[in-house]
């Protein structure tokens, strides 16, 4: 499969809501680059979900998607 390009990516906490990073700072949200991947940093341990919504030219997808994700070397 080809790489998602310009895909949003939303970091939330479990709950839903927007996450903040090690510093209380809300964090932004991230894109996909030409290999399709995305980088959150300076964040603290834990468990967040992320929200995937694809670039207008991709209509692989009818709706935004949410998953978990644990974030390395955390509990």
């Amino acid at each position: 499969e080809p790489p998602v390009v310009g895909g949003k990516v939303e970091l939330l906490n479990p709950d839903g809501t927007p996450a903040t990073d090690a510093d209380g700072n809300p964090v932004p949200p991230v894109y996909t680059n030409s290999d399709g991947y995305f980088l959150f940093d300076n964040l603290v341990p834990g468990d967040y979900r992320l929200k995937f919504t694809p670039p207008p030219s991709l209509s692989l997808f009818e709706n935004s998607r949410t998953n978990s994700a644990r974030i390395p070397g955390t509990r």
